[in-house]
């Protein structure tokens, strides 16, 4: 649990997130419901096909939502920030199918589930806020399905990144390969090979231990599907 201070602090950081675009008293009573936690990178927030008992908004985190096979390979199906949640299937009361693992550090509102099931009854902002989400994650889930079938690496890549840069994430260089590794479902001498192409192109770079992109640079090396994942997305936060 942060201390007064530092929540207070990253309750102000989420002034363009999902919550929003409640009612002052709306958010305010989900910011009183929820813990503002740190998440650490490659940390599991939800394991899957097991029951959901916390519903997650970030603020300043990222988070992969993926999928795995019993050979432990898996793939990131979305990614979420500020602009969306987990915790639709709380909501519906099933478990929650995939797993969600944090891709860039950061902190994130936590809410015990029968608090969600209940400030969602009581919110009609609340409800059409976290439906137009589902809507939208959905979309990206379905292209990413597209794009994994279709595009090379280092295409995939550069897509991820310049998501992760829209929703103002930092990847970590000491985990950055591993991370990308669970998120685009290659192993981590793929994952190194793509990335020295990108930055060999002048498209990525480290910064103080941090991945840091160059958009001009990379947004060329990205498949069709960043703009079809980004369309999607800006329906909800126009660019």
């Amino acid at each position: 649990m942060q201390t007064d201070a530092t929540a207070q602090q990253v309750i102000e950081q989420d002034a363009s997130g999902l919550l929003a675009e409640l009612a002052g008293h709306e958010r305010n009573a989900i910011h009183r419901a929820s813990q503002v936690r740190f998440c650490s990178p490659g940390e599991i927030l939800v394991s899957a096909n097991a029951p959901n008992r916390t519903a997650i908004f970030p603020i300043t985190a990222l988070v992969a939502v993926g999928r795995g096979l019993r050979d432990g390979r898996a793939v990131a199906a979305g990614l979420v920030g500020s602009e969306g949640m987990l915790g639709a299937d709380i909501i519906l009361h099933t478990e929650h199918v995939g797993q969600v693992v944090v891709q860039c550090a950061g902190f994130a509102y936590c809410m015990p589930a029968d608090d969600l099931r209940h400030h969602f009854d009581a919110s009609a902002r609340l409800q059409k806020s976290i439906l137009r989400f589902a809507h939208t994650l959905l979309g990206q889930v379905t292209q990413n399905a597209v794009c994994y079938r279709f595009h090379a690496l280092k295409q995939r890549m550069a897509k991820w990144l310049l998501m992760i840069d829209d929703r103002s994430g930092r990847l970590d260089v000491g985990k950055s390969i591993a991370l990308l590794s669970i998120a685009l479902g290659a192993d981590q001498r793929e994952i190194e090979n793509a990335m020295e192409q990108l930055a060999a192109a002048g498209a990525v770079r480290h910064r103080s231990g941090m991945i840091a992109i160059q958009r001009d640079a990379l947004e060329p090396s990205a498949c069709e599907c960043y703009e079809m994942v980004r369309i999607d997305r800006g329906a909800e936060e126009p660019r």
